[in-house]
């Protein structure tokens, strides 16, 4: 029935309460589960060329966080 199960979280425990309904789901069809967690770039209004320095490390630690916390989650 289930071949693949995607799962969206944004880090709170109210999206995490699914994982062991998720876990149960996938062992019992043999599923493939997805997890997956949006990361937006924090827009700045400051001059052009401090926006883009800004825009891309603020952007790489936040992808760095989101990626630590679904391996966590995938443990």
């Amino acid at each position: 029935m289930y071949h693949i199960i995607l799962v969206p979280l944004d880090g709170s425990q109210r999206a995490e309460a699914i994982l062991p309904h998720v876990h149960n789901l996938a062992k019992r069809y043999d599923a493939t589960v997805i997890l997956l967690q949006v990361v937006e770039p924090i827009p700045y209004t400051v001059g052009l060329e401090m926006a883009y320095v800004s825009l891309d490390q603020d952007l790489q630690e936040l992808t760095k966080r989101a990626e630590c916390y679904l391996e966590n989650l995938q443990r």
